[in-house]
């Protein structure tokens, strides 16, 4: 039984990958691309701070900043961050109660895919204010709790979500999602109340991988993204990138 689910399994996605031809947005990953541009935009200087929350097992962008950038990873997981060896420091903390540095001594703050593991996204916000630098940037990407994997996730049991990715995708999230403020109208309103203003903000529509196991429901994932899209339909994109900077006095 299981060999022919695999086998159908398999065939749908041959299916799914000759249907993603046809739309021009399809494409995985070009939100941590856009993510990883956004820093070097703002971690160009000499010795600049970069406070990595959540940073976890490893930088995603240690290797495209300068060399003498300062990066300070904090997560609240140490058995995590014990096997982080690009940063130049390490601290395990919540970041929604404390980021353990100065006030106004960082010159960013990011994250990846942290947002929607929060419980107290309002917190998390105003530590980032308080620790940024006056003209420093707070730069963000997390998945939107209406995309349609997230609707899915934030309905099923933490339990039952991860079993249905292990055996549909062969991988799952370590930890459970909340998505609490995740939606740009929500984040932005955060920001707004801790005194940051929006820089830049992008938005990618595509997580019909998430259904290429089944190439119909692909198809139907795939076309809803398309008319968001074009529509300019921020609030039904898949992944927000959100930068805002900390005014100057």
């Amino acid at each position: 039984m299981r060999a022919l689910l695999r086998s159908v399994i398999y065939a749908n996605r041959r299916l799914s990958s000759k249907l993603q031809a046809w739309f021009p947005h399809a494409r995985v990953g070009p939100e941590v691309n856009s993510y990883i541009s956004a820093i070097r935009r703002y971690v160009s200087g000499s010795g600049q701070v970069v406070i990595d929350t959540g940073g976890g097992a490893r930088c995603l962008f240690a290797g495209v900043v300068p060399h003498n950038t300062r990066i300070i990873s904090v997560d609240i997981s140490r058995a995590e961050l014990s096997l982080n060896k690009n940063v130049h420091e390490t601290v395990v903390a919540d970041v929604t109660s404390h980021i353990p540095v100065e006030d106004a001594s960082a010159d960013v703050v990011a994250s990846c895919y942290l947002m929607e593991h929060l419980r107290g996204a309002d917190g998390y916000v105003s530590e980032a204010a308080r620790v940024l630098k006056p003209g420093g940037a707070f730069i963000c990407l997390f998945p939107n709790k209406y995309a349609l994997f997230s609707l899915i996730n934030r309905f099923m049991p933490y339990r039952v979500s991860r079993a249905v990715l292990l055996t549909l995708k062969g991988s799952a999230n370590h930890f459970p999602a909340f998505y609490e403020s995740c939606s740009p109208r929500e984040f932005k309103r955060l920001l707004r109340k801790h005194r940051l203003a929006v820089a830049a903000e992008t938005y990618h529509y595509y997580q019909s991988d998430y259904f290429d196991w089944f190439a119909p429901l692909y198809l139907l994932s795939c076309l809803y993204e398309a008319i968001a899209s074009s529509l300019g339909a921020e609030n039904l994109s898949a992944f927000s990138l959100i930068v805002a900077t900390k005014p100057l006095p």
